[in-house]
């Protein structure tokens, strides 16, 4: 979800140009930087496409290094973003595996993994194809927030997921908004709106437990979203979650936002 997070922002849609959108992220644990994150988002009149890829950092690379990346793609209708292809690739240390979800024009996926049989997919409980009708995948649900309708709280309502293995539904909460004071970590300061992310598991989930996942255990992240400039989309500024390596803080570090460039300087702290 962390890697999703990064994706929750966009150009306004319904534009006759492409427009493109890139963030970079630093995330820490313990005042360690231990991964970096990018994303991209770029729309056009009648599609989208939307990707984040994530790797490990410093002394964390050299434990367990693994590489995280997603895309998505699909085409802007008048109900909102409708998918079409969603695919995700993790490279583990001791472990490669890569997943492939394509919808018909019915919304119902069909998923394909690589390699075929691995544990990691293994002893889950059942996803039955009635339950995946109409779903999305994690990056578009995100990237459709930042697109909602003049007068409409992006932090609200839900979205229902299908991750070639899991189903899930995303809750949004709005906690209001709060003022996040300069820092060396993030080229963001100032006011920016503050929302709630909750995961409800519905099917798909390790029996017993998702031993060695580092999904967020609590199933629950917060992300602040702000503008870089007031000319701006929103994006996000800063993004909390937690899992087993412990508590996990992602700072904005870079934003290319069409022809304007932010950059964080030298002034961030070694580590």
């Amino acid at each position: 979800v962390l890697c999703g997070l990064a994706t929750l922002f966009g150009p306004a849609p319904g534009s006759a140009d492409h427009r493109h959108t890139q963030l970079s992220y630093a995330v820490y644990s313990g005042g360690f930087q231990i991964f970096t994150l990018d994303a991209s988002a770029t729309l056009g009149p009648t599609g989208f496409s939307v990707e984040s890829m994530g790797r490990t950092q410093g002394l964390f690379d050299f434990v367990l290094r693994f590489v995280l990346s997603a895309r998505s793609e699909g085409s802007i209708g008048a109900s909102g973003l409708v998918p079409v292809r969603y695919r995700t690739d993790s490279d583990w240390r001791w472990s490669q595996r890569t997943m492939t979800i394509d919808w018909d024009a019915a919304g119902m996926p069909t998923a394909r993994r690589a390699p075929l049989a691995d544990s990691y997919s293994e002893d889950r409980t059942p996803v039955p194809p009635a339950m995946t009708v109409g779903t999305t995948d994690l990056l578009t649900a995100l990237l459709e927030r930042v697109l909602a309708r003049p007068g409409d709280d992006p932090c609200q309502g839900k979205a229902a997921i299908f991750d070639g293995r899991r189903r899930y539904d995303l809750h949004f909460t709005p906690l209001g908004s709060e003022t996040l004071a300069p820092s060396g970590y993030a080229i963001f300061a100032g006011e920016a709106v503050k929302c709630r992310l909750d995961l409800e598991r519905i099917a798909g989930y390790k029996i017993g437990g998702e031993r060695g996942d580092l999904s967020v255990e609590n199933d629950m992240s917060i992300v602040w979203i702000g503008r870089l400039a007031a000319d701006q989309p929103p994006v996000p500024v800063r993004i909390e979650a937690s899992n087993r390596i412990g508590r996990l803080i992602a700072h904005v570090t870079r934003a290319r936002i069409e022809t304007e460039t932010h950059a964080v300087g030298a002034a961030i702290p070694a580590k």
